[in-house]
Formats: structure tokens, C-alpha cells, sequence
């Protein structure tokens, strides 16, 4: 979702502000932007070392996808994400 920094219109499409998405990245610059943007980052530990991750400020970090776990969903409320950290 790194293209929502890049072209903040991709929210607006989707009826969002950027403080309603979530970016996902995995690397400092990435979060950072995401950050800029108004967005809640959750950042991947991939490469990059994690006090590096960390040092950008994201939300969350978590190893990978299988770390997330969709407690609820509804058009009304969106999504509730639980997250293995």
C-alpha cells in the first residue's frame, strides 16, 4: 500500500482518509512515509534490522502475515485486526 503515500487520491477512491489505512512496509523509508502520510504503518521484520524498523516509528511490527488475525469485519465498523507480536 506504499502507493497510497505516493498518490493519496487511492484512499480518497476508497472513501478513506489516510488516518483511516493502514500502511504496510518493511522498510524505514517506507514507514516513515506512511507516518507523513497520516497513516497507522504496521512494519514487517524482513531484511531490515529490527531497531531500525523500530527507529521509524511504526505502529507495529510483526514477522509476517501468518502474524495477523482478522477478529471481525463489517462494513460499518471495519476490520479488527489481531496481531502475533
Amino acid at each position: 500500500m506504499a502507493s497510497l503515500i505516493r498518490n493519496p487520491s487511492y484512499a480518497r477512491l476508497l472513501g478513506l482518509s489516510p488516518h483511516q489505512c493502514i500502511v504496510i512496509e518493511d522498510t524505514p523509508a517506507g514507514i516513515q512515509a506512511g507516518k507523513a502520510a497520516g497513516a497507522r504503518v504496521l512494519a514487517f521484520r524482513t531484511t531490515m534490522p529490527e531497531s531500525e524498523l523500530h527507529a521509524a516509528g511504526p505502529d507495529w511490527v510483526v514477522d509476517n502475515c501468518g502474524d495477523l488475525h482478522i477478529e471481525r469485519a463489517s462494513p460499518e465498523n471495519g476490520i479488527s485486526l489481531l496481531l502475533a507480536t
